[in-house]
């Protein structure tokens, strides 16, 4: 049976960056924000999710 991958993604304010980091072993037993700080992010300045499934695309949304 195949491992499912899991993604982290990090909106960081701090630096205006959007960042994926793909899960390993040894990270699923981390608190989040502890998971945060090994990949050199600050939780009180970046949003994040979680996901099985990998974004490889972002959709631009335009006003009306």
């Amino acid at each position: 049976m195949e491992d499912i991958k899991e993604y982290l993604y990090v909106m960081d304010f701090s630096d205006a960056s959007i960042s994926e980091i793909e899960i390993t072993k040894e990270d699923k037993d981390l608190e989040t924000s502890n998971l945060l700080d090994k990949y050199g992010f600050n939780d009180d300045e970046c949003f994040f999710m979680f996901t099985t499934q990998r974004i490889t695309n972002i959709n631009k949304i335009n006003g009306k």
